[in-house]
């Protein structure tokens, strides 16, 4: 089974949506963005009208949407990416010609630019996690934060064998009912709009908090056919004696599954109170993990930084990013290492501000066989990107792609 999770966290600080209306009878401008010598998307770039200072930003593949009110044909689009140069495009040029191009901004390191041991880039990675705690703000208020979660899932080959079974209700023909409406893909997503609290300097237990506005899951029709025979499984292993017990075998290892006592019905009320339970515990777990991530704590995903001997680096050269001046690093791995990617880092505090990354060929992560079963994390990619105010770094956004 291949299980592949995307989740894309995106703070909405600096921009607010533009409502519809039309302009020249158009009511919608869509297009995509687009680097100019690799023709590749670029995700999450601000798009922000000068007239009246809204905007949008674009997709994970670099698409966009522009709803229009109060703007007029000759009102000019603004578009920004990190590495890039600012281009500007009127509301006319782009409903003839929906595909935006930008061009990388890069700037030599000339005598202009003094550091030590010749702009050693390894140096330069130290400094990052040397300044982390001055840079990066760890007493945050997020007024408004946006999470798409999507799962695909990749099924490649099911075989149920039916031996025995003391419930009626459970023989052959179901195994072999479900075995054939297992579908090999399926795909769901989790849309998140919200506020979230964090205070970086609380004990663990009280730094976090949602203030959920709206929730939306839609699942695959496939996934919605399944949750029969999940209901149906379920009411048989609640109905057990209280003498009787499931044992669970894989590989070389069993263990028995005591039900702890409920072997009675549970009612349609109390299942939904306890799903809903989970759903949010599941959430905040998840969400906590990904917030470490983002505030670079985590040594795992960004093992790069904190394991330096295991890469080799080397300092291609620099660009401006919202006006500061970055050292743009290249990165592979050694023996060890993992990860290869491109960091910006600033000239003048040292903090990270865009980190672009993947597992490297023929690199992957956790990789056990456990209790009879291989897991693998085979698929790694991670975007992220900090902008600077009040003399602090603050998360825009996180894009994480995983295949497990």
């Amino acid at each position: 089974m291949l299980t592949i999770r995307v989740l894309t966290l995106v703070f909405l600080l600096y921009c607010s949506h533009v409502y519809p209306q039309s302009v020249q009878e158009i009511k919608e401008l869509q297009g995509i963005l687009l680097d100019s010598d690799e023709k590749r998307p670029l995700p999450y770039a601000n798009i922000v009208a000068l007239s009246n200072k809204k905007g949008t930003i674009t997709n994970e593949e670099g698409v966009f949407s522009i709803q229009l009110n109060d703007l007029k044909s000759t009102d000019t689009l603004t578009f920004q990416y990190v590495g890039y140069k600012t281009k500007n495009v009127t509301i006319s040029e782009l409903a003839s010609k929906r595909t935006v191009y930008l061009h990388k901004e890069t700037l030599l390191l000339g005598e202009a630019f003094v550091f030590a041991k010749e702009h050693d880039a390894e140096l330069i990675i130290e400094k990052v996690i040397e300044h982390k705690e001055d840079n990066y703000q760890q007493n945050i208020r997020v007024d408004e934060l946006f999470i798409r979660d999507k799962i695909v899932t990749d099924v490649k080959d099911v075989e149920l064998e039916f031996k025995k079974s003391s419930f009626s209700e459970l023989d052959k023909g179901l195994l072999e009912s479900l075995e054939s409406k297992i579908p090999s893909q399926t795909t769901s997503y989790t849309d998140f709009l919200g506020n979230i609290y964090i205070n970086g300097s609380a004990p663990d237990t009280a730094n976090f908090k949602i203030d959920p506005i709206k929730t939306v899951s839609l699942e695959d029709k496939n996934l919605t056919n399944l949750k029969e025979y999940e209901s149906m499984f379920e009411d048989l292993f609640f109905s057990v004696d209280e003498d009787e017990y499931f044992k669970i075998k894989s590989g070389l290892f069993s263990v028995e599954l005591d039900t702890n006592g409920s072997h009675a019905h549970r009612s349609d009320s109390s299942k939904s109170k306890e799903e809903s339970s989970r759903s949010v515990a599941h959430f905040n777990r998840h969400l906590r993990y990904q917030l470490k991530y983002s505030l670079l704590e985590d040594t795992k995903d960004w093992e790069f930084l904190y394991k330096q001997g295991r890469y080799l680096y080397s300092l291609s050269g620099g660009t401006k990013i919202n006006g500061e001046e970055a050292y743009v690093i290249d990165f592979k791995p050694r023996n060890k290492g993992r990860y290869e990617g491109t960091v910006y880092v600033s000239m003048d505090t040292y903090a990270l501000i865009r980190a672009d990354y993947t597992y490297a060929i023929g690199k992957k992560g956790m990789d056990i066989p456990i209790l009879g079963l291989d897991y693998t994390e085979h698929f790694f990619k991670g975007l992220i990107y900090f902008e600077k105010k009040d003399d602090r770094y603050h998360l825009k956004y996180f894009s994480k792609k995983t295949e497990e």
